[in-house]
């Protein structure tokens, strides 16, 4: 069985995989991408330069401390997560933090992803991404890569609260 990933831009995908950024919000619903409640699929940042605007502007609306932009990993995956729930965005207005506002588009008709981080990979696996969902590897496979991602490794987190 193949796993999906989706490419987010940068900072979004480190935001994810540190848990930070805990709902992702599209204009459309997962199962589109052929992804389910309680499918796992890859986080991949994107190969887009880092705007330091749109790090800056996070960094003060989420109350958030970061490190130098050049930190941030580009054209890889970053971690592997798994889709909890899907709700409208205007049925959880109430429900959501400061920081999850900031870092998504919560505006009427859209579609508020749950995302659980299952693991973040220490050392980003470089590789090509797509728009949408896309097919990244064999279920044997991650389980393999996330194997060799020992969380006592961790490198420290790129963001602080």
């Amino acid at each position: 069985m193949m796993i999906k990933a989706i490419t987010l831009w940068q900072p979004w995908a480190t935001l994810v995989a540190e848990g930070v950024k805990e709902y992702e919000t599209r204009s459309w619903e997962p199962s589109a991408g052929g992804v389910f409640v309680s499918n796992v699929f890859g986080i991949h940042a994107a190969k887009r330069p880092v705007v330091q605007e749109e790090l800056d502007e996070i960094v003060r609306r989420a109350h958030l401390t970061s490190r130098p932009i050049e930190e941030l990993p580009l054209g890889a995956m970053v971690a592997v997560v798994r889709l909890e729930a899907v709700w409208n965005t205007e049925d959880q207005h109430r429900f959501v933090t400061l920081k999850e506002v900031t870092c998504g588009d919560w505006s009427d008709d859209r579609f508020a992803w749950r995302l659980e981080v299952i693991r973040r990979l220490h050392r980003p696996v470089p590789i090509e991404g797509k728009q949408r969902f896309w097919d990244w590897m064999d279920a044997r496979e991650v389980k393999t890569l996330m194997s060799v991602h020992d969380p006592t490794e961790d490198p420290g987190r790129f963001f602080a609260e």
